[in-house]
């Protein structure tokens, strides 16, 4: 299944001017003949308590619904991770499988035809393009337009965040740097080295080993080693 398992708690609307969300709009016309299109910017740390941050061109009924009944807690497009073998995932049935109520609801309000897309951010954060249209069923066609954009698509819808929305979302607010020896001791933990064995290995004392250990603790803000190795490895530190 292509739902992971983030529990996101904090639900934000990005604040950008019509024009700016009238010239993506319009863009996305252009290249990909998609008429509606949602953008999510989600954390990925700390697990369970994950902010998302979105903003789309849909009707004022349809947010106002999604915001009521807090469907981005149900919505597979928002818990969407792209895997190896499928970079995209089109709605229908099966996608949105143990979440029928927001199926039903999109279907009532015309989002029932689209196209989900997962691309990973800096410093601990993912993003999620879905492109829609009210219509007709997404023809192959249109499928490759999409692949074929999507990426520049979410370039310039990023860009467009950092430069015109009144709140803009900085990806470097947790800007964490390791030093190379701090990095070194990390990777050797993350292999099952031992404090013991990562000084044998690269001559320094334990005592040391465990000094450096303790500084990633506080850069990371963690409670100890393991949650240090786990947090590292999700915002992609090593």
């Amino acid at each position: 299944m292509l739902i992971s398992k983030y529990n996101p708690e904090s639900f934000n609307r990005i604040d950008v001017s019509e024009e700016t969300l009238q010239q993506i709009s319009n863009y996305i016309i252009l290249k990909t003949g998609f008429s509606f299109f949602s953008f999510v910017i989600r954390e990925i740390y700390p697990i369970t308590e994950s902010r998302i941050y979105t903003f789309d061109n849909y009707n004022d009924s349809w947010r106002t619904l999604y915001e009521k009944n807090k469907l981005w807690k149900i919505d597979p497009v928002i818990f969407y991770k792209p895997m190896p073998q499928l970079e995209y995932a089109v709605w229908d049935s099966l996608f949105f499988k143990g979440h029928e109520e927001i199926w039903a609801y999109g279907v009532e309000y015309g989002y029932q035809s689209g196209i989900t897309f997962g691309m990973p951010l800096p410093q601990g954060y993912h993003s999620i393009l879905s492109l829609s249209n009210m219509s007709h069923s997404i023809t192959p066609k249109e499928i490759s337009l999409a692949q074929s954009y999507f990426s520049k698509i979410c370039v310039k819808i990023i860009n467009s965040i950092i430069l015109n929305a009144e709140s803009p979302i900085t990806f470097n607010k947790n800007n964490i740097t390791l030093t190379k020896r701090e990095l070194m001791i990390l990777m050797f933990s993350v292999d099952g080295m031992t404090s013991h064995e990562i000084a044998d290995k690269i001559f320094i004392s334990k005592s040391t080993v465990d000094f450096h250990m303790l500084n990633i603790i506080k850069k990371l803000n963690c409670k100890n080693k393991f949650q240090a190795i786990s947090k590292a490895l999700i915002m992609g530190l090593i």
